[in-house]
């Protein structure tokens, strides 16, 4: 992680996730009209915003540290795990899993990066804690009996964060992606 590679291998795979996220939110703003109330389909085309604030952040980082963003490919397997999702819960609770993974991870490399890229490390560590307020939005629209995180204490729980998925059908992994998602219409 120390190295300018690592870095910015670090700053791609968050940048394309946040895109993912972005398309996500819209997708399922889409998607399940019917199904949400007109308040979770503004919260969702507002944390698409927020995601796109979080990925221009992370792209500008890898501009200033002249690290070419197509350098190696990504994977788009979380926005095809959205599109499994077949049901606004679902989507919900899988969203939120996959927030709190990554604010799991920009925690660390906030860490981690400190002494290395203190830039890099402030805005994992900013955008880690605005995903708070994600994780927490799918929960107060759909509770669970069992929460699989406690951002009270700062805990994931990931045995929990694993049980949820989209559905029971497995996913497969892609080869590669560029950095563009499909149209989800």
């Amino acid at each position: 992680m120390g190295t300018r590679e690592g870095i910015g291998d670090r700053l791609r795979a968050a940048a394309f996730a946040e895109l993912q996220a972005i398309h996500g939110f819209r997708w399922a703003a889409d998607r399940f009209t019917q199904e949400v109330s007109a308040e979770l389909r503004l919260d969702w085309l507002r944390l698409a915003q927020e995601e796109e604030k979080h990925m221009n952040w992370l792209l500008a980082r890898l501009e200033g540290l002249g690290i070419p963003l197509r350098e190696r490919p990504v994977s788009d397997f979380l926005w095809r795990s959205f599109l499994t999702c077949t049901s606004a819960r679902a989507f919900c609770h899988y969203i939120a899993g996959a927030e709190e993974r990554g604010r799991d991870a920009g925690l660390r490399f906030a860490k981690r990066m400190q002494q290395f890229d203190p830039i890099s490390a402030e805005i994992f560590g900013q955008i880690a804690e605005e995903e708070k307020s994600h994780i927490e939005l799918a929960y107060r629209y759909f509770p669970l009996s069992t929460r699989p995180f406690d951002l009270a204490n700062q805990t994931p729980m990931r045995a929990a964060a694993t049980a949820v998925s989209p559905t029971d059908s497995p996913i497969q992994a892609p080869n590669d992606s560029s950095f563009a998602l499909p149209k989800h219409r």
